[in-house]
């Protein structure tokens, strides 16, 4: 039976052939396991975030159009994306955005991703009755804690930290702390989780990487066409480090896992806002899990070839409870020293 369990994002790159020979005719197929379609939206005073993607006024525009041209023909929910936590929470830039965001909500936007737990407590949903509002993974929710203090403030949908993927003990504690609150308050506030983002696990510049994007002017590039960036990620680490691949913060590409997840968590936010490769990733692993396959990627191959069953039926196994903790484990070296070592005989 069909899920809505996956968010979708919405390419602003895409051009139009790849939106309507592509993007539409996935989505018209696979609409029972999408739960919605999150999409870069630009407002004052939100007009950068932490994707940088620089996106013109009139593109801005027409994002939005699309966005709720597809709400329309698809009836999948579209949700508006408002994640740079830099802008300040002051009471100025909370009208500015009240005050922007209302045409949107009064020509069908339902759902949106907004940064400051200070203007939900305030009474934010006061002006947006029907608005679904999601936290930003930028809040970096990791606890049953963290989970109850953001259901309180009355977000409805929570996005948790990526490092939790990797922490099944957090997450049952988080999954208790849904119940409690829907006990105790009525409301059942939804878990998500980021699967496929790529980036290593408890990244130590990710904080900079969104504080560079979120900060920056219209005429400067974005962080990974910066200088800064080429001591990080795929510049750097996935050079240099055979086992990058095993670190980073995405599920398993197993259908098993994901269905393991599921326990924990009521929706897999898929990663592609800005990268139309990752979004590529995205429709492929939502198309195989759709129809029952077992392993959802093509490039399983790749990635694991060389590396023995055993060694990554353990693998998978270790690190649901790893935590990245990566200074207290070398299991993912050990696995790329496997791989190295069979990929030379």
């Amino acid at each position: 039976m069909a899920k809505k369990i996956f968010s979708i994002p919405l390419n602003p790159m895409m051009d139009e052939n790849y939106f309507n020979d592509i993007f539409i005719p996935f989505l018209n197929e696979y609409k029972d396991w999408i739960y919605d379609i999150y999409f870069t939206c630009r407002i004052e005073p939100f007009l950068q975030d932490a994707m940088g993607v620089p996106i013109s006024e009139y593109d801005r525009n027409q994002v939005f159009e699309n966005a709720m041209v597809i709400q329309e023909q698809s009836d999948i929910r579209v949700s508006a994306t408002f994640n740079n936590v830099s802008v300040s929470p002051k009471y100025d830039n909370y009208k500015l955005f009240v005050e922007n965001l209302k045409p949107l909500y009064d020509v069908g936007l339902r759902s949106a991703t907004i940064p400051h737990g200070h203007w939900i407590a305030m009474g934010f949903k006061n002006h947006f009755p029907e608005m679904e509002i999601k936290n930003t993974i930028l809040r970096k929710v990791a606890t049953a804690q963290d989970y109850v203090s953001h259901a309180e403030q009355g977000f409805d949908y929570i996005n948790l930290d990526r490092i939790l993927m990797r922490d099944y003990d957090e997450l049952a504690n988080i999954k208790r702390a849904q119940k409690y609150f829907e006990d105790k308050h009525g409301r059942f506030v939804k878990i998500a989780l980021l699967t496929n983002e790529g980036c290593l696990g408890r990244c130590p510049l990710m904080d900079e990487h969104f504080s560079y994007n979120n900060l920056k002017e219209e005429n400067e590039v974005t962080y990974f066409h910066h200088e800064i960036s080429k001591i990080s990620c795929q510049y750097k680490w996935e050079k240099e480090d055979p086992a990058f691949f095993f670190k980073v913060a995405t599920i398993p590409p197993f259908k098993k896992e994901y269905d393991e997840l599921l326990k924990y968590v009521q929706i897999f936010k898929m990663h592609g806002r800005e990268n139309l490769r990752v979004l590529e990733d995205t429709i492929y692993l939502v198309k195989c899990y759709a129809n029952g396959n077992k392993i959802l990627t093509e490039d399983l191959n790749i990635n694991l070839d060389g590396v023995p069953h055993t060694e990554l039926i353990n693998w998978r196994k270790h690190i649901k409870r790893c935590k990245f903790q990566c200074w207290d484990c070398n299991y993912c070296d050990v696995i790329a020293q496997f791989k190295q070592k069979n990929a030379k005989n």
